[in-house]
């Protein structure tokens, strides 16, 4: 092997090998998005001790971050978990070259594209849900939902919202936040009628119960 910088110099082929294995597992990638190789095009020769494309010279700075992680910060962890809990690229990736959650990447589309087109890249992500590059569990919308309507994009949070019951009918939180955003929008009649049916539907449903009383009460004292 030749140009380690980060690995011992004298590092069996075989282990180096396996670790890229492993890197192109965890970032969902082929051996081309590092090194230079055939693949780049037509008359490329093969190079993989060549530094000139960004991601290997990127890859280099991970795997030091990691190392660090592992040996210098969680192994001052007191009473450390055992066997020891390690990062790995996998840990952040999940077979994605750049780490992100699902919000972020449909925050990006909405504000690139817009709402329809964030909620058919939702729809094309749940296709491919099995890989577990996202989560796909329900808060992840309603959080992003809760975000939009803080920033007065109501519209947009309730059309989330609304594409989250259709994977989460049963959900009681889904509800509880429309309402919650309804409310805060000024649509006080049609945020208190969900209240009624949540409370309705559970009438153990305290936060619900208290919530519906807080808002009659408000309503009526402005009549």
């Amino acid at each position: 092997m030749t140009n380690l910088q980060v690995f011992p110099k004298d590092t069996p082929r075989g282990e180096v090998i396996g670790a890229m294995r492993g890197f192109t597992a965890a970032l969902g990638v082929r051996c081309d998005h590092c090194h230079v190789d055939e693949a780049d095009g037509p008359g490329v020769q093969d190079d993989k001790a060549s530094d000139a494309k960004q991601p290997k010279r990127v890859a280099r700075e991970m795997m030091k971050m990691t190392m660090k992680i592992n040996a210098d910060l969680l192994g001052a962890l007191p009473e450390r978990h055992d066997p020891k809990v390690e990062v790995s690229c996998v840990t952040c990736h999940h077979g994605l070259p750049v780490p992100e959650t699902l919000a972020t990447r449909l925050r990006a589309t909405l504000t690139a594209s817009g709402i329809d087109s964030t909620m058919k890249l939702y729809r094309e992500l749940r296709k491919d849900g099995l890989r577990g590059r996202y989560d796909f569990g329900e808060n992840a919308l309603n959080d992003l939902a809760r975000g939009l309507a803080a920033e007065s994009k109501t519209a947009d949070a309730l059309a989330l919202l609304a594409l989250n019951r259709e994977f989460n009918p049963a959900s009681p939180m889904i509800p509880m936040i429309e309402a919650e955003i309804r409310y805060s929008a000024g649509e006080t009649d049609a945020a208190i009628e969900i209240l009624r049916k949540i409370v309705a539907a559970d009438p153990k449903n305290g936060r619900a119960a208290r919530r519906l009383k807080e808002w009659e009460s408000a309503t009526q004292k402005k009549e």
